[in-house]
């Protein structure tokens, strides 16, 4: 289970070196904190870690690239360049594609047209959607579209008579 944490004195633990069963010790810990609590294979991975006399079950510190990133640097990447994709973005900060494309999705962005625009709109913004939807409609009033393209009762049908000569 992800996050599961012990918190056991150590002299509780000491007693467990000397066990072999892994069963037996995943069974009592999955009695007292619950089933979901520890699995097989963790236990088996505490007894390795106590045979080589580590007796801490803290979890050891991860090689590679950190995916920890301020969000004041995106932000201010994505508001000074409003075309960059993510892969310039995990450039530039040095990440992978998919923390920058979290950043980008954590930052309330969408893509739309190559251009990263906010998810919510701004008062500005629906103020200019209204605007441009009362011009179409009043265009719609004075022009007539639809008067200019229907002419009348016409039908246009096309027969094809195929016919299939027996041979």
């Amino acid at each position: 289970m992800a996050g599961f944490k012990l918190n056991v004195k150590l002299e509780n633990w000491s007693g467990c070196v000397r066990v072999e069963k892994t069963a037996k010790i995943c069974k009592s810990i999955c009695k007292v904190y619950g089933d979901a609590a520890a699995g097989k294979s963790i236990v088996r991975s505490w007894f390795a870690k106590f045979k080589a006399g580590e007796l801490s079950c803290a979890d050891d510190s991860l090689s590679g690239r950190s995916s920890k990133l301020y969000e004041g640097v995106s932000k201010g990447k994505i508001e000074t360049n409003l075309n960059i994709t993510a892969r310039e973005l995990a450039d530039e900060l040095e990440i992978s594609k998919s923390t920058a494309h979290e950043y980008l999705m954590k930052s309330r962005c969408i893509s739309r047209y190559n251009v990263w625009v906010p998810h919510k709109f701004s008062e500005k913004n629906c103020l200019d959607r209204y605007s441009v939807c009362d011009i179409l409609l009043k265009r719609n009033e004075s022009m007539f579209f639809l008067k200019q393209h229907v002419t009348g009762n016409e039908k246009w049908i096309v027969y094809q008579s195929v016919v299939r000569k027996l041979s």
